[in-house]
């Protein structure tokens, strides 16, 4: 088993509508130990980064990814045991990004659960707004 670091799918898929949207999963993450923190973007007039506010998201797409980002939430809880459960949700409250040691089940099942979310979230976005998303993961991914 490994030590996974819950980075922003529980910021970017679970943050803020933010599927992806600025969000690398923990589910794509493969470190022995404690991941470097991601940068957070400062809220914006409605709550969201203005990161993500550059995207210009229609009210269709907002609605769309916000039930994306529901539904990944709980396929992901889904696949984490109680004990996990209540690790993420003690460092939510905290601000913090949970280390979890994930058994090689859970690793795949949450990567499969990430890709299908991603290629939902890509069927949402227009091409102007992917190019701009990766723009902005880019800005805000961990540094190695």
């Amino acid at each position: 088993m490994k030590n996974f670091t819950l980075t922003a799918v529980s910021t970017a898929i679970c943050a803020s509508l933010t599927v992806s949207v600025a969000a690398p999963s923990f589910a794509q993450q493969t470190p022995t130990t404690t991941a470097p923190a991601t940068k957070t973007a400062p809220a914006g007039n409605n709550g969201q980064p203005p990161s993500i506010e550059q995207l210009k998201l229609t009210k269709e797409q907002q609605t769309k990814l916000i039930e994306l980002r529901q539904s990944v939430m709980k396929k992901q809880i889904a696949v984490l045991t109680p004990a996990q459960v209540k690790q993420v949700e003690a460092a939510r409250k905290q601000g913090q990004a949970p280390n979890l040691t994930l058994t090689p089940a859970q690793q795949s099942q949450l990567k499969a659960i990430q890709t299908a979310a991603i290629a939902q979230q890509d069927a949402i976005l227009t091409k102007e707004q992917k190019q701009k998303l990766q723009e902005i993961n880019k800005q805000y991914a961990p540094q190695r």
